[in-house]
């Protein structure tokens, strides 16, 4: 079985902090899940992690708040005007911080007196999003089925009775069907119909505008004027429950 990986960051600008937190990840890693491997990566700056994330997009980072030079929530603000959306998992001694940090819509807020614990909960609810996001679909193909993962399907476009699913890599598979039945098979898995023609994966959206939907890598999908403020509410909706918000 190959292991699902997950690319860390830790920025911390005391060493002694970045190794607690790696070990306490490893350490819950270790017991809450045998189907992941955690890649982590140690930085002592903003601008080191901000470097790395150029070259290789980060799945989920920890940042100190307090640090010197750019501080944590500056460092999460580039992160989030990047085309890939790292989970963000504030750490610090501040306490009185949290409130300040949902700006920035973290996955989680570690306090460094609570660690362990924090870390654990922290990655418990990780792992849920993750476990969501191996789901696979069968695709119809030919006379057999072709099964892909949810995760990497992007948005399925209707044109009469043919559907073409987008995928993450640039690739496209031609099916027949209706897109109503894949709408009613795939909502409640964090697909929206913004459009009588298009069904899109509720994680690839960017930006809810006048009269598109803004995918990560920069395709427009044609929003339908119904639609447009149901959509952008569920978007709100599914960004607040993505990063742990009631």
């Amino acid at each position: 079985m190959t292991l699902q990986t997950i690319n860390v960051g830790i920025c911390d600008d005391e060493a002694f902090d970045r190794n607690r937190i790696k070990e306490a990840v490893e350490n819950h890693a270790a017991v809450l899940t045998k189907d992941v491997r955690f890649h982590i990566r140690l930085f002592p700056s903003a601008q080191a992690l901000t470097e790395a994330n150029l070259v290789s997009a980060f799945d989920l980072v920890f940042l100190d708040i307090v640090m010197p030079g750019e501080d944590g929530f500056q460092l999460a603000r580039h992160l989030c005007a990047g085309k890939v959306l790292p989970r963000i998992i504030f750490v610090s001694n501040h306490d009185n911080l949290i409130f300040d940090s949902q700006e920035y819509l973290p996955f989680w807020f570690v306090r460094k007196g609570q660690l362990e614990r924090d870390i654990r909960l922290a990655l418990a609810k990780y792992l849920e999003l993750v476990s969501v996001r191996k789901i696979s679909y069968k695709l119809k193909n030919g006379f057999g089925y072709r099964e892909i993962l949810l995760a990497d399907m992007v948005y399925i476009e209707c044109s009469g009775h043919e559907l073409t699913v987008k995928m993450k890599d640039g690739s496209c598979y031609q099916i027949y069907g209706s897109l109503k039945s894949m709408e009613d098979e795939l909502s409640p898995l964090g697909f929206i119909r913004v459009h009588r023609n298009f069904l899109v994966n509720q994680a690839y959206v960017a930006d809810v505008a006048q009269r598109d939907i803004l995918l990560l890598d920069g395709i427009e999908i044609p929003v339908g004027k119904d639609r447009k403020k149901a959509v952008a509410e569920a978007m709100v909706l599914y960004r607040r429950r993505l990063h742990g918000i009631p």
